[in-house]
């Protein structure tokens, strides 16, 4: 079982109009956080770093996760532009120094340790310049090392049922 994935309500009275988006509005949304996390939210899925394709396996699933708990409701296949995924980002890192002056890049970086996805809700193709929110995971199992009140906050929104949450499966 995945962890949870949850985006807590705006605490502003009365609520910004952005948050939450508007569901009619289109939006491009960029998701992205440790691989660590995301591989708790995923823990089944594959990860090809050899010969990486696009998008990798966990990108439409965290793209579908992401507009579940942004908008309280499953994707819709049959709607044009409804979610397109439209990017990735890996964090590659090098798993050791190199020895010499000159650096094979192909032997050197095969090891992520960042993963993002971007993905459109109802863009048009043709908007070069969409509205975009922008989400970065932070895991909320290490609170000792958070400021006062973050995890606390947490409970207090499931507790008051104001959130918008969903389990990976």
């Amino acid at each position: 079982m995945g962890l949870e994935l949850h985006i807590p309500p705006c605490i502003r009275t009365p609520t910004h109009p952005r948050h939450p988006p508007q569901f009619a509005s289109p939006l491009r949304i960029q998701i992205e956080g440790p691989l660590t996390s995301i591989q708790k939210l995923f823990p089944e899925v594959p990860w090809n770093l050899e010969d990486p394709d696009f998008p990798q396996p966990a990108g439409p699933m965290l793209a579908r996760l992401a507009y579940q708990v942004i908008y309280g409701r499953q994707d819709r296949a049959d709607v044009t532009n409804d979610l397109i995924v439209r990017d990735e980002y890996l964090g590659w890192v090098r798993e050791e120094r190199p020895r010499r002056n000159w650096i094979d890049v192909s032997q050197y970086f095969r090891v992520i340790d960042y993963y993002g996805v971007t993905f459109d809700h109802l863009v048009p193709a043709d908007d070069p310049d969409p509205e975009v929110l922008q989400i970065n995971i932070f895991e909320m199992d290490y609170d000792e090392g958070l400021p006062d009140g973050i995890g606390s906050a947490k409970v207090l929104f499931k507790e008051e049922g104001h959130n918008r949450s969903f389990k990976s499966e």
